[in-house]
């Protein structure tokens, strides 16, 4: 990546540096959004777009100034085209209040920055190993009005990262502060149990992920009974009949492994096909 879009300006990375008086750099006072690129086209945009506004609005950022969405969308397209980044790419726009300040800030109004970076795949990919899962209960997630989206301040999901990577896992649960298992590192959680799938409400503390709506709806379009709950126990895990992750770059990755029980795919797997052709007529 040579190139970002700073406030709407593209300007070289090596010219681009972060002021220490930086709210996103003092303070986490942002939010963030990932985008899959793929085809030509942004997925999901519309609700991307929509979860970037209504997080703005929680966080009582000025929206005066901010670009309308077909004007964003086209600083991405034209930042993918000038970093010549043809398939598949990971687009984050990342969004912080400008001004100084201390924990009262001096302006409401907000900044956004775009990177993007490419995958090295096309689409969306199933593996058949499946991964090696962990729980992770040393830092929770806790639902607050700025919960369901993607702040800056992500302490819960860092930590189970680095959990997961010591102990060899691909993944961890990660808990919320009533101790039931919400997400994981960067995906949205679900569970099968006797023909019906789980999966944490937001107001459980999870984000409101977009895949996760995705799934909800691919799985009800299958005739799946889909029930919200407030998280799960690790019993609840242990004894499931199927369980995997979703989030908007990988798609679905089912899960193997947790502890000493092992799991097989067979709901995922509709749900990734289904996933697929979603995104290849939309």
């Amino acid at each position: 990546m040579k190139y970002i879009v700073y406030d709407g300006v593209l300007r070289h990375t090596e010219t681009f540096f972060v002021r220490s008086t930086n709210r996103a750099f003092r303070f986490g006072d942002g939010l963030f959004e990932t985008i899959h690129y793929h085809k030509g086209r942004l997925l999901f945009w519309n609700s991307h777009y929509d979860r970037m506004v209504q997080g703005m609005a929680a966080l009582r950022f000025f929206r005066g100034g901010f670009p309308l969405k077909e004007e964003l969308e086209a600083q991405v397209l034209d930042l993918l085209v000038k970093n010549r980044v043809f398939n598949d790419a990971r687009v984050r726009i990342s969004l912080f209040r400008r001004g100084e300040g201390l924990y009262t800030p001096d302006n409401l109004s907000c900044s956004w920055l775009i990177e993007v970076e490419p995958l090295n795949v096309k689409g969306y990919q199933w593996s058949e190993e499946g991964l090696h899962m962990g729980f992770y209960i040393d830092f929770s997630r806790h639902f607050s009005p700025a919960s369901p989206f993607k702040t800056l301040s992500a302490q819960a999901n860092i930590l189970a990262g680095i959990y997961a990577r010591e102990h060899g896992l691909n993944d961890a649960y990660v808990v919320n502060g009533k101790g039931r298992f919400v997400e994981s590192v960067s995906s949205n959680i679900f569970w099968m149990k006797e023909g019906a799938l789980f999966t944490p409400a937001v107001s459980s503390g999870c984000v409101d992920g977009i895949m996760r709506k995705e799934i909800i709806r691919l799985a009800k379009a299958e005739g799946v009974l889909v029930m919200e709950n407030q998280g799960a126990t690790e019993e609840d895990l242990l004894n499931s009949d199927e369980l995997f992750l979703t989030n908007v770059i990988s798609g679905i990755r089912w899960v193997v492994a947790l502890k000493n029980q092992r799991f097989y795919s067979r709901v995922a797997k509709v749900l990734y096909e289904r996933l697929c052709q979603a995104i290849s007529i939309s």
